[in-house]
Parts: C-alpha cells; sequence; structure tokens
C-alpha cells in the first residue's frame, strides 16, 4: 500500500517541485520588480482574487474525486453542469472582486486596468485551470494533473522577464498584459490536452438540488481552508506600513512554498482515501492516516528548519529593499509545523466525509487569526503578526488532529478480509 503510494507521492512532489520552483522565481522576480510597499499592496489584491477566484468551481474537484470510482463517465456527467456554472459565477464574483476592492483599498496604488487584469486571470481563468486538473485527478493521473496546472504558472514567469527592460513608467501596464496574455493562452492550451481524455462541452445541464447542496459544501470547506493562508494579507495593510506587509507576504509566501512536499503526499494519498473510505476499509484508512500524519510532522520541522537555516540568504534573492527579512522569518518559521498538520488533518477529514468538522476548526482558526491580529499587531508590529498566525495555525492543528481521531473510530466497518 505504501509503496504504491511513495511512487505516487515522488512523481506528484517532482512535478509540484517545478511547480513551486516556477512560483519562487516569479514572486523573486515580482518581488524584486517592485519595492516592499508595492508589493505588499500587490499580494493583498491577489490574495483577494485567489479567495474569489474557490467559489467559481462550487467545490466540484471535490465531488469528481468522490464519484471516480464510477468512472470516467461520471467526470463527463459533471462537466455538462459544470463549466457553465464556473463561467456564470466567474463574471459574478469578478464584478464582485472589483467592488470589494473600491470598498477595502481606500488608498489603492494600482491602477483599476491593474485590479481588472488580476481579477480576471484568479476568478475567470483559474477555476476552469483547476477544474481540468481535478478531472485527472480523480482518474489517478495526480502528477498529470499537476503538470497542467504548472502550465500558467510557468508562462506568468516566463513573461515577468520582459519587464525588466521596460521605461518604469510602463511596466505595470506591461506586466499586467502579459500576464492575462499568458494565463488566457496556457487556459487554452490546457482545455484542448482535457479534451484528448474527456467530453468537456457536451450538451449542458441543470445542476440538481443534491448536487448543489453536495458541491456547496466542498465549496464553502475549501475556500474557508484557503483562508487563512491569504486573509491575513488582506487584513494587514489596515494595521502595519505597506513596507512591512511587503516583508510578511515575502517570508510567508516563502513558507508556503516549504510546504509542498506535504501537499504532494496529500494530493497523491486523496483518490487511494476516498477510495478506502468507500469501501469502508477502516485498518487501511488507519494505517494510512498514521503515515500521512507522521510525514507531515518529520515535513514540517524539516521546513522549519530550512526557513531558519536559509532566512539570512532571502534578502539576496529578493533584493537588499528585504533585508528585514533575516530576522524576521526565523521566528515566522515556527508556524511551519502547525500548518503541516493542519492541512493534513483538513485531507483527512474530507475523505473521512466530514467536510462540515475541516469548515468548523478552520472557522474558529480564522477567527483566532484576525482577533490575535487585533490584538498582537498595532503593539508589536511585523513580529505580532508571526504571532498571531503561530497561534491560529497550532489551534488548528490540535483541533483536526483530534477531530481525524474521532472520525476513524466512527467509520464504524472492518476491513472486507477481516469481515469474511
Amino acid at each position: 500500500m505504501l509503496g504504491g503510494l511513495a511512487k505516487s507521492s515522488l512523481k506528484t512532489l517532482l512535478v509540484m517541485g517545478l511547480r513551486i520552483f516556477t512560483q519562487a522565481g516569479t514572486l523573486i522576480l515580482v518581488a524584486r520588480l517592485l519595492s516592499p510597499g508595492l508589493y505588499g499592496h500587490y499580494v493583498a489584491l491577489v490574495s483577494l482574487a485567489v479567495l474569489l477566484g474557490i467559489l467559481p468551481t462550487l467545490g466540484i474537484a471535490f465531488v469528481m474525486l468522490q464519484r471516480a470510482h464510477e468512472g470516467k463517465q461520471a467526470i463527463e456527467d459533471i462537466w455538462r453542469y459544470a463549466w457553465p456554472l464556473v463561467l456564470v459565477l466567474g463574471v459574478g464574483l469578478f464584478l464582485m472582486y472589483l467592488l470589494l476592492v473600491n470598498f477595502l483599498f481606500d488608498d489603492l496604488v494600482f491602477g483599476w486596468w491593474f485590479v481588472v487584469g488580476l481579477g480576471v486571470i484568479e476568478i475567470v481563468f483559474m477555476p476552469f485551470v483547476t477544474l481540468c486538473g481535478a478531472s485527472f485527478q480523480a482518474i489517478d493521473r495526480v502528477p498529470y494533473a499537476q503538470l497542467l496546472q504548472w502550465i500558467p504558472v510557468g508562462a506568468r514567469l516566463l513573461v515577468v522577464f520582459p519587464c525588466f527592460g521596460v521605461d518604469a513608467y510602463y511596466t505595470l501596464d506591461v506586466f499586467i498584459v502579459l500576464q492575462v496574455a499568458a494565463v488566457g493562452i496556457s487556459l487554452a492550451i490546457i482545455l484542448l490536452i482535457t479534451r484528448n481524455k474527456f467530453t468537456l462541452f457536451a450538451m449542458p445541464r441543470w445542476i440538481s438540488l443534491a448536487e448543489f447542496h453536495q458541491s456547496s459544501s466542498y465549496c464553502a470547506m475549501h475556500f474557508i481552508a484557503i483562508s487563512p493562508a491569504e486573509i491575513d494579507k488582506i487584513v494587514l495593510p489596515q494595521f502595519i506600513s505597506a513596507h512591512d506587509v511587503g516583508i510578511y507576504a515575502g517570508t510567508s509566501r516563502v513558507l508556503n512554498a516549504l510546504m509542498t512536499p506535504v501537499i504532494a503526499m496529500l494530493l497523491a494519498s486523496q483518490p487511494r482515501l476516498f477510495r478506502y473510505v468507500a469501501d469502508h476499509s477502516r485498518n487501511n484508512v488507519s494505517r494510512l492516516s498514521i503515515h500521512l500524519v507522521a510525514w507531515a510532522v518529520f515535513l514540517g520541522l524539516f521546513a522549519m528548519l530550512i526557513l531558519t537555516v536559509t532566512s539570512s540568504i532571502l534578502p539576496y534573492l529578493f533584493g537588499e529593499r528585504y533585508g528585514d527579512m533575516v530576522a524576521f522569518a526565523p521566528i515566522l518559521a515556527f508556524a511551519a509545523l502547525p500548518i503541516a498538520l493542519r492541512i493534513s488533518g483538513g485531507t483527512l477529514l474530507v475523505a473521512l466525509g466530514h467536510p462540515v468538522q475541516r469548515t468548523i476548526f478552520e472557522i474558529a482558526g480564522i477567527v483566532t487569526l484576525l482577533l490575535c491580529i487585533a490584538i498582537f499587531v498595532p503593539g508589536h508590529g511585523l513580529y505580532g503578526a508571526a504571532i498571531a498566525l503561530i497561534m491560529a495555525e497550532s489551534l488548528m492543528a490540535v483541533m483536526g488532529c483530534i477531530l481525524v481521531f474521532r472520525a476513524q473510530k466512527s467509520l464504524g466497518a472492518k476491513d472486507p478480509g477481516q469481515q469474511r
């Protein structure tokens, strides 16, 4: 069991390693292109767009995983209501994004053309990329799914380079135009590749009430699951300077990148977890869960060590204006272990059929994060933000592990082999 999972995890990790290497390159280049102040505002806008960009898919990716045992036809049937739904919701949420930006950011330092471009990328284009990747993940082609989702990431990296040769007055204009074009072309390529495997745009149908209820619960869960990693960048500009937001955002992006091995392992295990749960194979679920949590602990501690040891080289990568990262990174590194456990606990709860429980503990974490930001950041600035994140992630890690243990006990049935 674990040998096959290890091979799948390794393949997924290699592809995700390519993806995260590309994302890291984009992160560094954009940070060097912008000052920490501008970068802080940029990340706040992107974080808001990323959060809203989760909603158009309405949790359909998880429905695909759950119905994958029915065969390829089930995935194609889901596509019939998925693509018109994603298109309509994407356009509606894009308009909502523009209204929220106008409400939340009084001192908007970017032009509205820039905001529009970010919204189109994250809210209209990327949900379709996610849907294509989910289709391949559902049929246990996890590394291939990740490779598809790497295409727009790689394209976005390539188009940053020309921006350094443009006159400073036109840099942002060229940057956003090239970003939109890169993701749009990538999406067209991904759709063509996916059409070779699935019938994507068959006659559309209405989503049934039962399907809507199922997918919307997964959507709410996924939205809340992503929120702890994004909502702090949206809120912090209200409490600290744009420069400090840029330092926090850059360091936290590095920390999130170090979570890649954990995410690769969990993505590779998801199809198998759903299959074991569908078969009521309690012993297999327990063994795999223990294996995943143990690796999450190891990889979380390893990420903490790496961020601490390499903190002194971050200003060389991001630019001398990001020198405050040297002292800040070792503090933020303490969040690595609880983040790894929180992600693992959430994945296990979904596979065990308890997305609502995952939603509950992550809502508790988000509320804790926002309260701690309001309490600690005004007096302690950047370091108060780190304390807030560590406390919120630790709470979610503990709650997640407790809920996973209880969910496994309630699974009920024994292995089929034992029943015989």
